[in-house]
């Protein structure tokens, strides 16, 4: 599908590039996120490269015999050994929101191919453009999938989609030169990803079945697309001319490329883009130095921070704008982090007792899929998952005092707000049209805590305003009267 996030091996490259020595502000973390180890196929570790929105995660996990092949991993389901195409190796890359995953599997002779593997029709050999090896990068929600293949002789590799019900890949072409590759597709089927010009240098390209190959950067020498949106905006990076510098840009047809600048320093790459426009990735400070950064036509480039340490980069933005990826800490180790969903700062998701772990992506949930490091140094999957609102309102209710009166009240009505009745089984959603009921006891809830003035009341009124706009799928503006009235019919709105 058209993830909004960048791929591991793409962003260590990247850091490798930019490596950076400064000390920042320590981060702040609110949410509390459970972490749930994905294991292994019985082999010492695996590494998540992508997630659904229903908490689908895939990747590749080692098995007993030291091969490394594809997983998919369900919370119903557990790991499942996708298998390979008679080799030792595969490994997937991306999934959609049905459960359709891709990447590359080896064959016996030792080549990839690319694949796209579904649990009722098990892995599909998606073939070649007439030469030896595939591998695919993505697919969205239609099941279509891009990536890149050798052509006939193995004299370059072309960047190619392919639908179900294809007989063979599309080749997309290049811009003269011998090799492209695609990196992204979005729901309308809009393709980008790099291909070389007669110069042999790479230039980010968007394709789309009407109008073709086109070059998002044409003003300069070297660029490379990393993703894309569902309003066809792309960003990457683009290399000035005389290659002094590089820099994030986001493309659009109607702007063309506009450069995201840096925060002083000499670099920039973008990693990712949700459809609000949000771009994500990581600049230079003036002293070369690495942050995160978040980027909007309206409010231009942002520092992300870090979470203590000296560098940090975002590696993927879900549609409410929570950003992840990579930080160090004020003990010099290197660790995920989310932005708080619920307020500002970042969220140190931790490890699984060792120094090191990085998220890969996060989906619409809030949960974010990872590979973190061991107490024995292994390297595992891991799902981080913030809390579902239930349980927020909940832990709101048994940590307020028994009093004043107000607050014995106030626990009260959230005590009705956590009727069953009005939830889904998960906790996660509010059941229509009773869930309009939950809105009522929070008016009255956050009526009661105003009047306490305490640090207690204060925290659990902004807390619970954080629930009722997550449930919503929306913010308003808290000092109006009627704001809970809004949210409500923002929930109807949604719910049907």
């Amino acid at each position: 599908m058209a993830r909004t996030r960048i791929g591991i091996a793409h962003a260590v490259l990247i850091a490798a590039i930019a490596a950076t020595f400064i000390t920042a502000s320590p981060a702040v973390a609110a949410t509390t996120f459970k972490t749930v180890d994905l294991g292994s196929l019985g082999g010492a570790g695996s590494l998540a490269t992508a997630m659904n929105d229903s908490g689908h995660v895939v990747g590749w996990a080692t098995r007993a015999d030291g091969d490394i092949h594809a997983f998919s991993w369900t919370r119903a389901g557990g790991m499942v050994d996708l298998g390979t195409f008679g080799g030792s190796t595969s490994v997937a890359v991306d999934v959609n929101a049905s459960g359709t995953v891709v990447g590359y599997a080896q064959k016996t002779d030792g080549a990839t191919h690319a694949f796209s593997w579904t649990g009722a029709g098990g892995m599909v050999d998606l073939g070649t453009l007439g030469g030896t090896s595939s591998s695919a990068a993505a697919v969205n929600d239609n099941g279509v999938v891009v990536g890149r293949a050798d052509v006939a002789g193995d004299s370059g590799s072309h960047a190619f989609t392919w639908k179900p019900g294809d007989a063979a890949m599309t080749d997309l072409g290049t811009f003269g030169g011998t090799s492209s590759s695609a990196s992204a597709v979005n729901a309308s089927g809009q393709v980008v990803g790099s291909a070389t010009a007669s110069t042999g240098l790479l230039h980010a390209f968007s394709w789309t079945p009407a109008g073709g190959m086109v070059d998002v950067a044409p003003a300069n020498p070297y660029s490379v697309a990393s993703g894309s949106n569902s309003n066809g905006q792309v960003v990457g990076f683009a290399y000035s001319p005389g290659f002094g510098q590089f820099h994030a840009f986001s493309w659009t047809a109607g702007a063309g490329a506009v450069d995201l600048g840096t925060f002083g320093g000499r670099n920039s790459s973008a990693a990712a883009v949700n459809d609000a426009g949000e771009v994500v990735g990581w600049a230079h400070q003036a002293d070369n130095s690495m942050h995160a950064f978040s980027w909007t036509s309206a409010h231009g480039m942002s520092d992300v921070g870090t979470l203590g340490g000296t560098y940090s980069a975002a590696l993927a933005v879900n549609k409410t704008g929570q950003i992840v990826g990579y930080a160090a800490t004020s003990a010099s180790q290197t660790h995920a982090f989310t932005s708080d969903p619920n307020g500002p700062g970042l969220i140190d998701l931790g490890t699984l007792g060792g120094t090191y772990s990085q998220a890969a992506d996060v989906n619409a949930a809030g949960q974010v899929a990872a590979l973190a490091v061991a107490t024995d140094g292994s390297m595992h999957a891991t799902l981080f998952t913030p809390p579902p609102p239930y349980d927020r309102v909940k832990d709101v209710m048994d940590g307020l005092p028994s009093t004043p009166k107000s607050f014995t009240d106030a626990k009260a009505r959230l005590a009705e707000a956590l009727n069953p009745a009005l939830w889904n089984s998960t906790g996660t959603a509010l059941t229509y049209p009773d869930g309009s009921q939950f809105y009522d006891n929070m008016k009255q809830t956050i009526d009661k805590l105003g009047k306490v003035n305490s640090p207690e009341s204060v925290k659990a009124a902004s807390e619970l305003w954080a629930v009722a706009e997550q449930l919503a799928g929306t913010s308003v503006d808290h000092s109006r009267s009627d704001a809970f009235e809004r949210l409500k019919q923002a929930w109807r709105a949604a719910a049907v």
